[in-house]
Order: structure tokens, then sequence, then C-alpha cells
């Protein structure tokens, strides 16, 4: 599985910054859960979020995340499955 985000910052200050961008997953389902042959699946779509800094070495963040999924073995679009993520995180910068 891999990920690939592109982000940009409008707003930033010393101890915030807020971010915009767009991400791209791909999903790799453990086959033991499925009754049929595994799949891989793309998820794509825009997210936001912000990270603030309590001290000038480390970062939390959190972003929100709009996903639609495709089916990449089948490469059908009109499955409809959608979702929102979220995701928790934290940067040290050395």
């Amino acid at each position: 599985a891999y990920s690939v985000k592109t982000m940009y910052a409008p707003y930033v200050t010393d101890r915030t910054k807020v971010y915009i961008g767009g991400t791209i997953l791909d999903i790799e389902p453990d086959d033991s859960f499925l009754t049929r042959d595994e799949e891989n699946a793309l998820a794509y779509g825009p997210f936001i979020g912000i990270e603030f800094r309590p001290v000038s070495d480390l970062g939390l963040n959190f972003d929100i995340a709009w996903l639609f999924q495709e089916d990449k073995d089948v490469g059908v679009t009109d499955v409809g499955m959608e979702e929102i993520s979220f995701a928790f995180g934290a940067h040290y910068y050395f």
C-alpha cells in the first residue's frame, strides 16, 4: 500500500499552519476478510488540515479528506463508494 499527498499552506503563522491538498491511496485489503479473491482499490480526493506547533520542534496535525474509491482490477467508477477520512499525526522537526 502507498499514499501520495500534495499540500499547499495558504495560512501560516509561527505556531499554526492551515493546509489544503489532494491525496491518492492504494488500498490492498487482507483477503482473509473477503469471500472472493483479493482486489486492489484506489482512493483519491481533496483534504484540508491544520498543524499546531506547541514547541518549535514538534508539530501536531489533523486532517480530514473526502475520498472516492475505484476498483483497479475492474476499472469501474460507478460503484459509488465515497468516504470521509480523518487522520491525526505528529511531526518532529530536526
